[in-house]
């Protein structure tokens, strides 16, 4: 008996494995029939979290941390893009699962919305959060 287990990470796509038993002096050798399966990609999930949602111009700036999941024991790689709006404000990279941006300090005054995308890859589908909403008022 032979087994085989799909390397983590093999990207998603549809893939024929076939056995070979090698001939030995006493044995003729022999290919199995193909057997027929598809990886799917993984789904992700992304939490944005502020460290404030009050920013104090001119004062520390709020930080937005983003939280990749993923419905696999796989580790999510890649970046995580932040943005206002239709504005990217930035691409991170994820590590160990999380991606973080401290915000400009010079965000005008008033409520600002933000939203973290994960890109996903080749094994992973890309994901958006929820917006997560900071005010900028005077010190």
């Amino acid at each position: 008996v032979a087994t085989y287990t799909i390397p983590a990470g093999t990207p998603a796509g549809a893939y024929t494995y076939t056995a070979v038993f090698a001939a030995t002096n006493d044995v003729q050798g022999s290919t199995s029939a193909g057997v027929a399966f598809t990886v799917r990609k993984a789904s992700s999930f992304t939490v944005l979290v502020t460290s404030s949602s009050i920013q104090v111009r001119g004062r520390t700036p709020a930080t937005l941390t983003a939280f990749v999941g993923l419905n696999t024991a796989a580790v999510a790689g890649g970046s995580v893009t932040f943005r206002e709006g239709n504005r990217v404000l930035a691409t991170v990279p994820v590590t160990d699962g999380r991606a973080s941006l401290t915000l400009p300090g010079n965000l005008s005054l008033g409520r600002h919305r933000f939203v973290a995308t994960y890109s996903g890859n080749a094994s992973i589908n890309r994901s958006t959060s929820n917006p997560v909403t900071v005010f900028v008022v005077r010190r």
